[in-house]
Protein backbone atom coordinates (compact mmCIF):
# COMPACT_ATOMS: atom_id res chain seq x y z
CA UNK A 1 0.00 0.00 0.00
CA UNK A 2 1.34 3.43 -0.95
CA UNK A 3 1.69 5.56 2.20
CA UNK A 4 -0.46 8.66 2.41
CA UNK A 5 1.10 12.07 1.96
CA UNK A 6 1.16 13.88 5.29
CA UNK A 7 0.14 17.53 5.09
CA UNK A 8 0.47 19.91 8.01
CA UNK A 9 -2.71 21.97 7.99
CA UNK A 10 -2.84 25.04 10.20
CA UNK A 11 -5.51 24.54 12.83
CA UNK A 12 -7.16 27.44 14.66
CA UNK A 13 -9.20 26.62 17.76
CA UNK A 14 -11.88 28.61 19.53
CA UNK A 15 -11.13 29.81 23.08
CA UNK A 16 -10.91 26.84 25.40
CA UNK A 17 -9.86 24.56 22.56
CA UNK A 18 -13.44 23.79 21.51
CA UNK A 19 -14.00 22.78 17.87
CA UNK A 20 -15.59 25.58 15.85
CA UNK A 21 -17.32 23.81 12.99
CA UNK A 22 -16.26 26.39 10.38
CA UNK A 23 -12.60 25.94 11.21
CA UNK A 24 -13.01 22.16 11.31
CA UNK A 25 -14.42 22.07 7.78
CA UNK A 26 -11.01 22.39 6.12
CA UNK A 27 -9.50 19.16 7.43
CA UNK A 28 -12.83 17.34 7.05
CA UNK A 29 -13.15 18.34 3.39
CA UNK A 30 -9.54 17.52 2.52
CA UNK A 31 -9.53 14.19 4.34
CA UNK A 32 -12.82 13.09 2.77
CA UNK A 33 -12.15 14.20 -0.80
CA UNK A 34 -8.46 13.37 -1.16
CA UNK A 35 -7.96 9.83 0.08
CA UNK A 36 -4.19 9.93 -0.49
CA UNK A 37 -3.78 12.82 1.99
CA UNK A 38 -3.31 12.44 5.73
CA UNK A 39 -4.08 15.72 7.47
CA UNK A 40 -1.83 16.54 10.41
CA UNK A 41 -3.09 19.36 12.61
CA UNK A 42 -0.44 22.08 13.00
CA UNK A 43 -1.08 24.72 15.69
CA UNK A 44 1.99 26.81 14.69
CA UNK A 45 1.17 28.68 11.49
CA UNK A 46 4.89 29.16 10.76
CA UNK A 47 5.31 25.41 10.37
CA UNK A 48 2.18 24.68 8.33
CA UNK A 49 2.22 23.34 4.77
CA UNK A 50 -1.30 24.50 3.98
CA UNK A 51 -3.93 27.08 4.93
CA UNK A 52 -7.48 26.43 3.83
CA UNK A 53 -10.95 27.24 5.17
CA UNK A 54 -11.12 30.33 7.34
CA UNK A 55 -10.00 33.93 7.77
CA UNK A 56 -6.35 33.12 8.32
CA UNK A 57 -4.18 35.17 5.99
CA UNK A 58 -3.90 38.17 8.30
CA UNK A 59 -2.27 35.85 10.85
CA UNK A 60 0.23 34.51 8.35
CA UNK A 61 1.05 37.97 7.01
CA UNK A 62 1.84 39.37 10.45
CA UNK A 63 5.51 38.79 9.76
CA UNK A 64 6.67 40.22 13.05
CA UNK A 65 5.31 37.15 14.80
CA UNK A 66 4.46 34.57 12.17
CA UNK A 67 7.19 34.61 9.56
CA UNK A 68 6.85 31.30 7.63
CA UNK A 69 9.83 28.97 7.88
CA UNK A 70 8.98 27.17 4.61
CA UNK A 71 6.65 27.40 1.63
CA UNK A 72 2.98 27.65 2.62
CA UNK A 73 0.18 26.77 0.19
CA UNK A 74 -3.07 28.78 0.31
CA UNK A 75 -6.29 27.07 -0.81
CA UNK A 76 -9.44 29.12 -0.30
CA UNK A 77 -8.47 31.12 2.76
CA UNK A 78 -9.08 34.84 3.17
CA UNK A 79 -8.16 37.80 5.32
CA UNK A 80 -10.44 38.91 8.13
CA UNK A 81 -10.04 42.61 7.34
CA UNK A 82 -8.35 44.67 4.62
CA UNK A 83 -4.60 44.83 5.16
CA UNK A 84 -3.62 47.25 2.42
CA UNK A 85 -6.47 48.44 0.23
CA UNK A 86 -9.91 49.99 0.60
CA UNK A 87 -12.05 47.22 -0.84
CA UNK A 88 -15.78 46.60 -0.72
CA UNK A 89 -17.56 48.84 1.78
CA UNK A 90 -14.71 48.57 4.28
CA UNK A 91 -12.92 51.92 4.35
CA UNK A 92 -10.64 51.27 7.31
CA UNK A 93 -7.51 49.21 6.79
CA UNK A 94 -5.40 47.44 9.37
CA UNK A 95 -1.88 47.69 7.96
CA UNK A 96 0.45 45.29 9.69
CA UNK A 97 3.34 46.44 7.54
CA UNK A 98 3.96 48.45 4.42
CA UNK A 99 2.88 46.34 1.47
CA UNK A 100 6.42 46.33 0.07
CA UNK A 101 7.58 44.62 3.25
CA UNK A 102 5.13 41.73 2.98
CA UNK A 103 7.13 38.64 2.15
CA UNK A 104 5.21 36.62 -0.44
CA UNK A 105 8.23 34.54 -1.46
CA UNK A 106 7.18 31.63 0.74
CA UNK A 107 3.46 31.85 -0.07
CA UNK A 108 1.89 29.93 -2.95
CA UNK A 109 -1.68 31.06 -3.68
CA UNK A 110 -3.87 28.44 -5.42
CA UNK A 111 -7.29 29.92 -4.54
CA UNK A 112 -8.58 32.56 -2.13
CA UNK A 113 -12.00 33.10 -0.61
CA UNK A 114 -13.06 36.13 -2.63
CA UNK A 115 -12.32 39.13 -4.80
CA UNK A 116 -11.70 41.41 -1.82
CA UNK A 117 -8.86 39.24 -0.53
CA UNK A 118 -7.51 38.98 -4.07
CA UNK A 119 -7.62 42.76 -4.59
CA UNK A 120 -6.28 43.57 -1.12
CA UNK A 121 -3.22 41.35 -1.59
CA UNK A 122 -2.80 42.39 -5.24
CA UNK A 123 -2.92 38.78 -6.43
CA UNK A 124 -3.22 37.75 -10.09
CA UNK A 125 -6.42 36.06 -11.36
CA UNK A 126 -6.98 32.74 -9.59
CA UNK A 127 -9.92 30.56 -8.50
CA UNK A 128 -12.19 32.20 -5.93
CA UNK A 129 -14.39 30.58 -3.32
CA UNK A 130 -14.43 29.09 0.15
CA UNK A 131 -13.77 25.32 0.09
CA UNK A 132 -16.70 25.05 2.49
CA UNK A 133 -18.85 25.17 -0.65
CA UNK A 134 -17.81 21.53 -1.20
CA UNK A 135 -19.63 20.24 1.89
CA UNK A 136 -22.63 18.99 -0.09
CA UNK A 137 -20.25 16.54 -1.79
CA UNK A 138 -19.14 14.84 1.42
CA UNK A 139 -22.08 15.19 3.82
CA UNK A 140 -25.66 14.05 3.52
CA UNK A 141 -28.61 16.36 4.07
CA UNK A 142 -30.70 15.71 7.14
CA UNK A 143 -33.48 13.23 6.27
CA UNK A 144 -35.67 14.94 8.86
CA UNK A 145 -37.01 18.20 7.48
CA UNK A 146 -38.51 20.44 10.15
CA UNK A 147 -40.74 23.46 9.79
CA UNK A 148 -38.09 25.42 11.66
CA UNK A 149 -35.97 28.48 11.09
CA UNK A 150 -32.33 27.89 11.92
CA UNK A 151 -30.51 30.55 13.93
CA UNK A 152 -26.74 30.27 13.81
CA UNK A 153 -24.94 32.76 16.05
CA UNK A 154 -21.18 33.18 15.82
CA UNK A 155 -19.75 31.59 18.97
CA UNK A 156 -18.86 35.08 20.26
CA UNK A 157 -22.57 35.98 20.12
CA UNK A 158 -24.12 32.78 21.46
CA UNK A 159 -25.41 34.54 24.59
CA UNK A 160 -26.66 37.66 22.83
CA UNK A 161 -30.08 38.78 24.24
CA UNK A 162 -31.67 38.52 20.79
CA UNK A 163 -30.58 34.88 20.53
CA UNK A 164 -32.05 34.17 23.95
CA UNK A 165 -35.30 35.76 22.80
CA UNK A 166 -35.44 33.56 19.69
CA UNK A 167 -34.57 30.46 21.73
CA UNK A 168 -37.81 30.90 23.65
CA UNK A 169 -39.83 30.79 20.41
CA UNK A 170 -40.59 27.22 19.21
CA UNK A 171 -40.47 28.31 15.57
CA UNK A 172 -36.71 28.76 15.82
CA UNK A 173 -33.88 26.27 16.16
CA UNK A 174 -30.70 27.63 17.74
CA UNK A 175 -27.67 25.91 16.20
CA UNK A 176 -24.48 25.77 18.27
CA UNK A 177 -21.37 26.05 16.06
CA UNK A 178 -19.00 24.71 18.73
CA UNK A 179 -19.65 21.12 17.68
CA UNK A 180 -18.42 18.70 15.03
CA UNK A 181 -19.24 19.63 11.41
CA UNK A 182 -21.55 16.67 10.75
CA UNK A 183 -23.76 17.56 13.72
CA UNK A 184 -24.00 21.23 12.74
CA UNK A 185 -24.63 20.43 9.08
CA UNK A 186 -27.41 18.00 9.99
CA UNK A 187 -29.08 20.76 12.00
CA UNK A 188 -28.68 23.34 9.22
CA UNK A 189 -30.10 21.09 6.52
CA UNK A 190 -33.12 20.20 8.64
CA UNK A 191 -34.30 23.83 8.48
CA UNK A 192 -36.40 25.61 5.86
CA UNK A 193 -34.59 28.94 6.34
CA UNK A 194 -31.40 30.03 8.08
CA UNK A 195 -30.35 33.33 9.65
CA UNK A 196 -26.66 33.28 10.56
CA UNK A 197 -23.95 35.54 11.95
CA UNK A 198 -21.50 32.69 11.35
CA UNK A 199 -20.03 32.90 7.84
CA UNK A 200 -19.81 29.14 7.47
CA UNK A 201 -23.41 28.77 8.54
CA UNK A 202 -24.26 30.73 5.38
CA UNK A 203 -21.75 28.85 3.23
CA UNK A 204 -23.07 25.45 4.26
CA UNK A 205 -26.65 26.59 3.67
CA UNK A 206 -25.67 27.85 0.20
CA UNK A 207 -23.94 24.56 -0.61
CA UNK A 208 -27.18 22.69 0.16
CA UNK A 209 -29.40 25.41 -1.39
CA UNK A 210 -31.06 26.20 1.93
CA UNK A 211 -32.42 29.79 1.90
CA UNK A 212 -30.25 31.91 4.17
CA UNK A 213 -29.60 35.51 5.21
CA UNK A 214 -26.69 37.12 7.05
CA UNK A 215 -27.75 38.23 10.54
CA UNK A 216 -25.62 41.03 12.00
CA UNK A 217 -26.07 41.00 15.77
CA UNK A 218 -23.26 43.19 17.08
CA UNK A 219 -19.94 44.86 16.41
CA UNK A 220 -18.05 42.18 18.36
CA UNK A 221 -16.73 40.30 15.33
CA UNK A 222 -13.23 41.28 14.23
CA UNK A 223 -13.25 42.77 10.73
CA UNK A 224 -16.98 43.48 10.69
CA UNK A 225 -18.61 42.49 7.40
CA UNK A 226 -15.38 42.12 5.42
CA UNK A 227 -15.29 38.32 5.31
CA UNK A 228 -18.97 38.21 4.34
CA UNK A 229 -18.49 40.70 1.51
CA UNK A 230 -15.42 38.73 0.42
CA UNK A 231 -17.42 35.49 0.25
CA UNK A 232 -20.33 37.04 -1.64
CA UNK A 233 -17.93 38.63 -4.14
CA UNK A 234 -16.80 35.12 -5.13
CA UNK A 235 -20.28 33.70 -5.67
CA UNK A 236 -21.74 36.71 -7.47
CA UNK A 237 -24.43 37.49 -4.91
CA UNK A 238 -25.38 40.72 -3.18
CA UNK A 239 -24.51 40.94 0.50
CA UNK A 240 -27.92 41.19 2.13
CA UNK A 241 -28.54 41.77 5.83
CA UNK A 242 -31.52 40.45 7.77
CA UNK A 243 -33.84 42.99 9.38
CA UNK A 244 -33.70 41.95 13.03
CA UNK A 245 -36.95 43.80 13.76
CA UNK A 246 -38.80 41.64 11.23
CA UNK A 247 -37.22 38.24 11.80
CA UNK A 248 -40.13 37.07 13.96
CA UNK A 249 -42.63 38.11 11.29
CA UNK A 250 -44.02 35.17 9.31
CA UNK A 251 -44.49 37.18 6.10
CA UNK A 252 -40.90 38.40 6.27
CA UNK A 253 -39.67 34.85 6.76
CA UNK A 254 -41.63 33.61 3.77
CA UNK A 255 -40.30 36.50 1.70
CA UNK A 256 -36.70 35.42 2.43
CA UNK A 257 -37.49 31.88 1.31
CA UNK A 258 -39.22 33.05 -1.87
CA UNK A 259 -36.51 35.54 -2.83
CA UNK A 260 -33.56 33.24 -2.17
CA UNK A 261 -31.48 32.44 -5.24
CA UNK A 262 -29.09 29.46 -5.16
CA UNK A 263 -25.52 30.10 -6.25
CA UNK A 264 -25.34 30.33 -10.03
CA UNK A 265 -22.70 27.94 -11.37
CA UNK A 266 -22.02 26.25 -8.03
CA UNK A 267 -20.63 23.10 -9.63
CA UNK A 268 -18.26 25.09 -11.85
CA UNK A 269 -16.96 26.86 -8.74
CA UNK A 270 -16.56 23.50 -6.96
CA UNK A 271 -14.70 22.10 -9.96
CA UNK A 272 -12.33 25.09 -10.03
CA UNK A 273 -11.57 24.66 -6.33
CA UNK A 274 -10.87 20.94 -6.72
CA UNK A 275 -8.60 21.51 -9.70
CA UNK A 276 -6.73 24.19 -7.72
CA UNK A 277 -5.96 21.90 -4.77
CA UNK A 278 -2.21 22.22 -4.14
CA UNK A 279 -1.55 18.48 -3.82
CA UNK A 280 -3.79 17.41 -6.68
CA UNK A 281 -3.14 14.33 -8.77
CA UNK A 282 -4.55 14.94 -12.23
CA UNK A 283 -6.03 11.49 -12.89
CA UNK A 284 -7.44 11.37 -9.36
CA UNK A 285 -9.09 14.79 -9.76
CA UNK A 286 -10.88 13.80 -12.96
CA UNK A 287 -12.04 10.53 -11.40
CA UNK A 288 -13.22 12.51 -8.38
CA UNK A 289 -15.14 14.98 -10.56
CA UNK A 290 -16.89 12.08 -12.28
CA UNK A 291 -17.64 10.37 -8.98
CA UNK A 292 -19.09 13.56 -7.49
CA UNK A 293 -21.02 14.22 -10.72
CA UNK A 294 -19.44 17.65 -11.07
CA UNK A 295 -19.23 19.17 -14.54
CA UNK A 296 -15.85 18.60 -16.14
Amino acid sequence: MIPKKKIKLYSWKAPGGKPNFGDELGPEIIQNLFSYIEVVYEPDIRKADLLSVGSLLHILLDLEYNRPTKKVHIWGSGTIYPLQAEVGSIKETYPLHKFSELNFSKLKFHAVRGKLTQEDLKLPPLPLGDPGLLVNKIYQESPNKEDKIGIIPHFEEANHPFIQKLAADPRFKIIDVLRAPQTVITDITSCKLVFSSSLHGLIVADSFKIPNVHMNLSDRLVGGDFKFEDYYSAIGKEHKLADLDLMLNKDYQEQQITEYLPICGLEEKQEALLKAFPYRRTNYIYSLLAKLKIIS
